[in-house]
């Protein structure tokens, strides 16, 4: 990841268009790994971008020393210039692999950011309803008990 990716104008634009906030509810300590869960999916995970994937919400001003890595489909990695923007941003693959190198090689103080329902939430997205599917995902709980 190379943080200067993080601080763009676009992703500002973003966050001011749709419009993205973030609020803090309590403190994270640096010395610990996370697993947060993200919801809505939406169409496209505006929110999950501007919140995670860049410093448009000031993320790293809310939670100092935690590093966040949205997770994502491994196809968004099979596309070169889509792979590096992706990559350089601190995206990572929805690989078992990847969710625990980052959980567990890496070191502490790293979040990763799973879009919970996934792509089959995203057909879920109707103005105004909050559907969360949740029945068939539970991958993410497994994981956490894994790597504590």
């Amino acid at each position: 990841m190379w943080k200067p990716t993080r601080r763009t104008a676009l992703s500002n634009y973003f966050a001011n268009y749709f419009p993205v906030t973030l609020e803090k509810t309590g403190d994270l300590d640096p010395s610990q790994n996370y697993i947060f869960g993200y919801h809505p999916h939406g169409i496209m995970g505006i929110g999950a971008l501007v919140n995670f994937a860049s410093e448009a919400t000031g993320f790293s001003k809310l939670f100092p020393g935690i590093t966040t890595y949205l997770v994502t489909l491994d196809i968004n990695f099979y596309f070169p210039i889509h792979r590096d923007f992706a990559l350089i941003r601190g995206i990572i693959a929805s690989s078992k692999e990847s969710l625990n190198w980052v959980l567990r090689k890496l070191g502490r103080g790293n979040a990763i950011v799973l879009v919970i329902g996934g792509a089959a939430e995203s057909l879920e997205a109707v103005p105004n309803t909050m559907r969360l599917t949740l029945k068939t995902r539970k991958g993410f709980v497994k994981l956490a008990i894994q790597n504590g």
